[in-house]
C-alpha cells in the first residue's frame, strides 16, 4: 500500500495540471477587437500639389471641398481648417472611421494627407447631393426609388452602429449621389463612439441621439418646397 500512494498522487497531480492547461488557453479575440485591415490600405501622405485642385464645391465651418484629380481620376478633396487641437482630433477621428468602414452606401476614402500644413481627405467625386437633387433640381422620387434609397441608407447606418459609433449628422446634404443615383452616406465629422456620448451627457445608451433642430433636409422648407428659403 505504501508503494501505491506516491503513484496515485503523482497521477492526480498530472491530470490536474493537464486539465488546467487546457482550460486556461486564451480564446481568439472577437472580430471587433482585432486591428482594422482597411486603414493601412489608404495612403496618408498625398501632398496637396498632387491633387490639381479645381473649383470649390462646398464650404462649411470645419472644411472646404474642392474638385480635384488624382491619378487621372476626378475626385473630391475635403481640406480641413485646423486652428485648434480639437480640430485636429476631429480630422483624425473622421479619417480613422471612414478608412475602416466598407459599405456600398458609405462614401469611401481614397487617400489622405495626415501631415501639416494641409490636412485633407480624398474621396470619389459624386454627381451631387440628395439635398440638391430634391430642393434644387426638383426631383420627386417614386415609392420604389424612395424605398430603395431608405433601405440603402438604413443598412449603411446599421454598419456604422455595429462599430459602436453614432453618425449624429444624417441629413440630405450629407447624402451624396453617384451618377446612377445610388446614395453614399458622408461627412463623419460629428461622429462619435456611443460610449463616449453616454459618458459625456450622463444619459442612457438608448437615449443617444443628436439634440437641437435639424440642420438640413426638408426642415425650413416652406409649403412650396424647393423655392422656400431657410430661416
Amino acid at each position: 500500500m505504501r508503494m501505491r500512494t506516491p503513484s496515485t498522487r503523482v497521477h492526480a497531480h498530472t491530470h490536474t495540471h493537464t486539465h488546467n492547461t487546457h482550460t486556461h488557453t486564451p480564446p481568439p479575440p472577437p472580430p471587433h477587437a482585432r486591428p482594422p485591415r482597411a486603414a493601412a490600405a489608404v495612403p496618408l501622405d498625398v501632398p496637396l500639389s498632387a491633387l490639381a485642385l479645381g473649383a470649390e464645391l462646398s464650404r462649411g465651418a470645419e472644411a472646404v471641398v474642392y474638385r480635384g484629380r488624382l491619378g487621372g481620376r476626378d475626385v473630391a478633396v475635403k481640406k480641413f481648417t485646423i486652428a485648434r487641437s480639437d480640430d485636429l482630433a476631429r480630422f483624425r477621428s473622421e479619417l480613422a472611421l471612414m478608412s475602416e468602414l466598407h459599405h456600398p452606401a458609405i462614401c469611401p476614402v481614397l487617400a489622405a494627407n495626415a501631415l501639416p500644413p494641409a490636412y485633407l481627405l480624398v474621396m470619389p467625386l459624386a454627381a451631387g447631393t440628395l439635398h440638391g437633387r430634391v430642393h434644387r433640381q426638383g426631383w420627386r422620387p417614386s415609392w420604389r426609388e424612395l424605398l430603395a434609397l431608405g433601405a440603402a441608407l438604413a443598412d449603411a447606418l446599421a454598419a456604422v452602429h455595429a462599430r459602436g459609433v453614432v453618425h449624429r449628422d444624417v441629413k440630405a446634404a450629407n447624402v451624396l449621389l453617384t451618377e446612377d443615383g445610388a446614395p453614399l452616406l458622408s461627412d463623419f465629422g460629428l461622429a462619435a463612439p456611443a460610449e463616449q456620448l453616454v459618458a459625456q451627457n450622463n444619459i442612457t445608451q438608448a437615449a443617444v441621439r443628436s439634440r437641437g433642430m435639424p440642420s438640413g433636409g426638408s426642415w425650413g422648407q416652406g409649403p412650396s418646397g424647393a423655392g422656400a428659403a431657410r430661416p
